[in-house]
């Protein structure tokens, strides 16, 4: 299993959100990431979507999608997605987004 990309519904360096970038950081073997719990203070939380791709024996490929949420602070409810906003794309760097790994590990 490889993290194929992940998705943020907030832009990387926004309006009241830390001033910081690398959001998302993906492993270069592709098997974790890191995600900021930062959030843009005039929205309703930050939403993730990673998306997982699986390659069987036989080279049989799905995927599975998790989101991680952020909720506007420590008191609220978890941010929603859906909202219609710049959204941010991080792919792996390195060429396992496109690997045949082959097998569950």
């Amino acid at each position: 299993m490889v993290i194929a990309n992940v998705t943020s519904d907030e832009i990387e360096n926004g309006n009241g959100d830390g001033n910081t970038l690398n959001d998302i950081v993906i492993a270069a073997n592709c098997k974790s990431v890191q995600l900021r719990s930062e959030r843009d203070g005039g929205e309703d939380g930050r939403v993730y979507t990673i998306t997982f791709r699986v390659t069987d024996a036989a080279g049989n490929v799905s995927t599975a999608i998790a989101t991680v949420t952020v909720p506007l602070s420590q008191n609220e409810s978890p941010a929603v997605s859906g909202r219609i906003t710049p959204s941010m794309e991080r792919a792996p760097e390195s060429s396992c987004a496109s690997s045949g790994e082959q097998g569950a590990r």
